[in-house]
Order: C-alpha cells, then structure tokens, then sequence
C-alpha cells in the first residue's frame, strides 16, 4: 500500500483493483473486530489507509471517515455510548501552546458538555490550556482511573501544602 500511495498516475486502471482491495480489507477488519480480536498495529494500519490525504483517495474515490474507523475500533466499548455531562474520564493531553507543546500525559477530565459525540472536557486540577473537545470515539479517550488512578493517588498523598519540589514552569525547572 505504501508503495502504491508514493506512485501517481492520471491512468485510473490500478486505482479501482487498489478500490477493491480496500473494501476487503475493511470487510476484514470489521469480522475480526466482531469476533473480539483486536490489534493495536492493526489499528495503527487502518488509520495509515485511510489518512484523507493519501493519494490513492485523492485519485480515486474510495473513502471512509476517520470517526468511522474510530467507532470500529471501539466496538464492544459500552461504556462510551454511556458517557454523559458531569463523568470523569481519563484523557490523554498534549499543550496546543508553542512553550508546554513538550508536555504531554494522562489526566483525569470532566465532561462539562455533550453534543452528538462531541465532548467539551475540562482539567479541574490544571490550566484552562488543556480543556479541549473530543469525539466519543477518540483514542485520547479512557475510562475514569483506568490510566491515571495510581498517579492521581500519589499525588493527593505526597503534594501537600508547604512540600518543597521540582516544578516545570512552562520552560524551566
């Protein structure tokens, strides 16, 4: 597939067998998901294939979303069709800014609004920079604690008021 994305040609006679092999490939996918085996390279696969700026899409017109293959790869996941205003998950966060682009982690949110399978999340414990918006279905996405539970623990038993520490201020230590 990488080496059909790299080559371009106005003659369409490739694209469509290429087409067809797509659509195998998701029937594929689908039956596995459906049989409850999953594979995080698998996954990694899917999304490299159907990235919308790969030129066998661009040239041909076989196409699936990305919130399409997000909701495949979370099948068997009920605990998303459940999230409502006021849960708290466990997200995983990068700055948007140029100065904290280098921090990046798990966090504990609070879904503060919903609409569709759009969720606005906000950090209770941290700045306004990280509060974001997630599609139901990202992989950003984890149940509450799941990743986060030992970390946040720690913290509420060793960060006290008048504690001395190392801290990472924007840019320096």
């Amino acid at each position: 597939m990488k080496k059909l994305e790299k080559e371009f040609s106005v003659n369409s006679t490739y694209l469509e067998p290429v087409a067809q092999l797509l659509e195998e490939f998701i029937k594929f996918f689908y039956l596995e998901l459906n049989a409850g085996r999953y594979h995080s390279a698998f996954m990694m696969g899917m999304v490299y294939l159907f990235k919308h700026d790969c030129l066998i899409f661009t040239q041909s017109h076989f196409r699936i979303a990305e919130e399409e293959i997000q909701k495949l790869a979370c099948l068997g996941q009920t605990w998303r069709s459940e999230i409502k205003v006021g849960d708290m998950l466990d997200v995983w966060v990068k700055a948007d800014d140029k100065i904290t682009s280098s921090l990046q982690g798990w966090m504990q949110g609070k879904v503060v609004d919903l609409e569709d399978d759009q969720l606005d999340i906000i950090f209770p414990e941290s700045p306004p920079l990280y509060d974001k918006e997630f599609n139901r279905y990202a992989s950003e996405l984890a149940q509450f604690e799941s990743k986060t539970k030992d970390d946040y623990a720690w913290r509420r038993a060793t960060m006290k008021e008048g504690l001395e520490c190392d801290a990472h201020d924007k840019c320096t230590w």
